[in-house]
Formats: structure tokens, C-alpha cells, sequence
């Protein structure tokens, strides 16, 4: 019986030890998709400044050509 209760206690420490680990994991999980969600919005933020610096260079380019 004393064994038995010892590899319970055992069993039990492993589960406790692999359930801290999965919530540990799951929580850098859930922090990893934040910062690719902000990543993300962040690009695409700045690939619509870019877009406009680019239209915005075309325009003087133009300018200058008409002008030149």
C-alpha cells in the first residue's frame, strides 16, 4: 500500500509538473500572438507611408520633368 501511495505522489508531481509547464507555454503562446498581431499592424501600417512617399516622389518627379 505504501507503494502504491508513493507512486501516486509521484504520478501526481508529474502531472503538477506538466501542468505548469502547458500553462507556462500557453501563456508565451498567447503573448507571441500579440506581438505578431502588433507586428503585423505595424507593417502594414508602415507600408501605407510607404506607399505614399512613393506617390508622393512620382508627383515631383513629374513636376520637375514638366517644369525642367
Amino acid at each position: 500500500m505504501a507503494q502504491t501511495n508513493s507512486d501516486y505522489e509521484a504520478l501526481a508531481q508529474s502531472i503538477d509538473a506538466l501542468l505548469l509547464q502547458y500553462q507556462r507555454a500557453r501563456a508565451e503562446n498567447v503573448a507571441l500572438q500579440k506581438k505578431m498581431r502588433e507586428l503585423n499592424n505595424e507593417k502594414a501600417l508602415l507600408k501605407r507611408k510607404n506607399e505614399e512617399a512613393r506617390r508622393r516622389v512620382e508627383m515631383l518627379i513629374k513636376s520637375l520633368r514638366k517644369a525642367g
